[in-house]
């Protein structure tokens, strides 16, 4: 059965909502047209994989997906250590009750500011009455059933122990753009909600998912509140970075800071000026554009199955990320995307040592990860306050945060009333 036919049968199982399947690149062929297929074999509870969570895209976009894969597939293979890496994607179609940016900022909120959600739920606001499934998609318990619940259980369905559990949970790194953020937290969501019900006490959870890197760029979930290992890569200049409040704040502030490393709790952000190097580090602020249709020639071509990326294609704030630097980068893009390559090697490679080993090693710090790139690191690894007291910049984020966020939140309730039948 054809890929996208397979996405069909599962679409109309589904009834409108959510679902998710596991999916490799596999040789063109006449079931699999775009080089991508359904998974053959199961994921084991030993096995290191690289599953790749991307944006919507609307529908399963099985297009989108192969070309996500691809550039990973193909960065993974030229790395010898990492050659017992499963790499996969998850084809997610969120259904017809999750309208993209309204469950994005509702999560968000949820999850960001749950007393004003509290209280918004109880006046009724048009936002939190929507369909559950914008909060818990069903396509959450199909990526938890395809890669966690095998690390977590035996073929007999019984708990593995906790050291065992925990080195099979290292096995796991997420590749994320933009909205596969979100993927990945509702996947937690859902893994919380499961390992509790099979008798997992709550701190062998944290610890569980605190095994899992999500590796991403662009990403806009509110990952601060995650249990998860993230580190998000993401230009100040795209817009969808803002719903971050740091990032907002250093927008706002304008000048060139280059690249910065943020630390929190359990997550790291690096953040540039911008990718493009028109206006930056002493280039010209000169905008050029090409025709409309030239561009979509390019889109086309760029995204051609034998299409290898190159320094020529054309790039976004927003889509930059890749493995090759292209043409335009300016030096801080460079060095972010230099750290985002070196720490999936490094992360996976941990993955894969973790699995030889007979005693459970955590994941390494940050330092670590970045290896031989710790003088890239260093020059990243700054403090943008300058000539501002740090609680004013603290007081500066708060407010801005919390201002967008009820401004948004006023505009699309106002939407929602007006739509309402």
């Amino acid at each position: 059965m054809k890929i996208d036919e397979y996405a069909y049968s599962l679409q109309k199982q589904r009834e409108g909502k959510s679902y998710s399947f596991l999916a490799e690149r596999v040789p063109t062929s006449a079931d699999a047209p775009y080089r991508i297929a359904p998974i053959s074999t199961p994921i084991k509870p030993e096995d290191t994989v690289v599953v790749a969570f991307g944006g919507y895209g609307g529908g399963a976009n099985i297009e989108g997906h192969n070309w996500f894969i691809k550039y990973i597939t193909n960065f993974i293979r030229t790395q010898p250590q990492l050659s017992e890496a499963r790499v996969c994607v998850a084809v997610c179609d969120w259904g017809e009750n999750h309208p993209d940016s309204i469950a994005r900022f509702a999560y968000n909120t949820k999850k960001s500011h749950p007393h004003a959600w509290d209280i918004m739920e109880k006046a009724k606001c048009p936002i939190t009455q929507m369909d559950q499934e914008i909060y818990a998609p069903a396509a959450a318990a199909d990526i938890f059933n395809d890669i966690i619940l095998p690390k977590i259980k035996d073929s007999n369905g019984n708990k593995f122990q906790s050291h065992q559990m925990l080195k099979n949970m290292r096995g796991i790194t997420v590749v994320a753009y933009c909205a596969g953020g979100h993927t990945a937290m509702y996947l937690e969501d859902y893994s919380i909600k499961e390992m509790t019900r099979m008798g997992y006490k709550p701190n062998e959870i944290h610890m569980a998912l605190n095994q899992i890197v999500v590796i991403g760029s662009a990403m806009s979930c509110p990952y601060h509140k995650s249990n998860m290992r993230f580190i998000n890569f993401g230009s100040v200049a795209d817009s969808d970075m803002r719903t971050n409040a740091f990032a907002a704040h250093l927008f706002l502030m304008g000048g060139d800071f280059g690249l910065m490393h943020v630390e929190n709790k359990n997550s790291d952000t690096f953040l540039c000026t911008q990718i493009s190097n028109i206006g930056v580090e002493g280039n010209p602020n000169v905008c050029t554009a090409i025709p409309i249709e030239e561009y979509m020639a390019r889109v086309e071509k760029e995204n051609a199955e034998d299409h290898e990326e190159s320094a020529s294609d054309m790039f976004t704030e927003h889509d930059f990320i890749g493995f090759v630097a292209k043409n335009g980068f300016s030096n801080a893009a460079k060095n972010m995307q230099t750290l985002f390559k070196t720490i999936i090697v490094n992360t996976v490679d941990n993955s894969i040592k973790n699995s030889e080993r007979p005693i459970f090693t955590p994941l390494p710090s940050m330092v670590d990860l970045v290896g031989d790139n710790i003088d890239v690191y260093g020059r990243a690894d700054l403090t943008y306050v300058q000539k501002r007291t740090f609680y004013d910049f603290a007081v500066d984020v708060r407010v801005l945060h919390k201002c967008k966020q009820m401004l948004k939140l006023y505009s699309m309730n106002k939407w929602l009333k007006a739509n309402q039948k």
